[in-house]
């Protein structure tokens, strides 16, 4: 195996590039876009993160309730929520401030890949909600 550098040659490498790419022209490190120091952003690799598919796992799951609710028990007006309902009320309600972070960390970001991104979350949910306002559940 090779030696590892440490910490301090690391450090002193960056500091140097930093010094030499920023500090000699004109610009500033802080207005560097980011294209420059991160990899572009796609749809595929947006899909990847957390607060993108999560969203729509939770109305996956969401509806999965309903529809194995209704497989099992057909649609009955019960007095009392059961646990079905308690469910799809947490995934559908937990969904919000994930899609909230979301719109708000990547929209600014990188609006052209990020709406299609919240139309699916919008449109999963959608999904989920039809059956239930529809059967009036």
């Amino acid at each position: 195996m090779g030696a590892r550098p440490n910490a301090y040659v690391l450090g002193a490498a960056v500091a140097f590039c930093r010094k030499v790419l920023y500090r000699s022209s004109a610009v500033a490190a802080w207005q560097v876009p980011e294209s420059v120091w991160r990899f572009p952003v796609t749809l595929a690799r947006m899909m990847k993160q957390p607060s993108a598919f999560l969203p729509v796992a939770m109305s996956l799951g969401a509806l999965a309730t309903v529809l194995i609710h209704l497989v099992k028990f057909g649609v009955t007006h019960e007095p009392d929520e059961g646990a079905a309902a308690h469910i799809w009320q947490l995934l559908m309600g937990a969904q919000v401030p994930i899609i909230a972070f979301f719109a708000i960390k990547w929209l600014p970001r990188a609006p052209r890949e990020a709406l299609p991104v919240l139309a699916l979350q919008v449109g999963a949910a959608l999904a989920a909600l039809a059956p239930v306002f529809l059967l009036k559940l």
